[in-house]
């Protein structure tokens, strides 16, 4: 979308249970001028143009100060990606969300907690309609 940015920032921190240790993007699909990823560190700056199909990973520890990074405005096109935060000790019997609120906003109406299927979950393809 066009003049979509992302200010510089770190998702990160040191490895605790649960934080960001790392993320994986892929580029689904790329701005035509402008969208460019950038890890602004002072000495090993790097401006990442992805393409469709490509994949871009950093890590946050042990440097989580080395993590900073923006997204440049897209100025014409649009850029959409797929993200994967990676957390650490993060497990089918220990999900991201009892770690941190983050998945625990306030509802006037009650829990909004994810009620839907987990990764591990045995999907009911019975109940399914096609």
């Amino acid at each position: 979308m066009k003049g979509l940015e992302c200010k510089p920032r770190t998702d990160g921190g040191r490895a605790m249970l649960g934080k960001r240790v790392a993320t994986t993007s892929i580029f689904c699909e790329t701005a035509s001028h402008g969208g460019a990823t950038v890890l602004p560190v002072e000495d090993e700056p790097l401006k990442f143009v992805g393409r469709p199909g490509d994949l871009l990973f950093f890590q946050y520890d042990p440097q989580p100060d080395r993590a900073l990074h923006a997204a440049c405005p897209v100025m014409d096109g649009q850029k959409s990606t797929f993200t994967q935060w990676h957390r650490l000790g993060v497990s089918v019997e220990k999900p991201w969300d009892t770690f941190e609120a983050v998945g625990r906003q306030h509802s006037p109406y009650g829990s909004s907690r994810w009620q839907g299927l987990r990764f591990g979950d045995k999907v009911p393809w019975d109940s399914v309609e096609l």
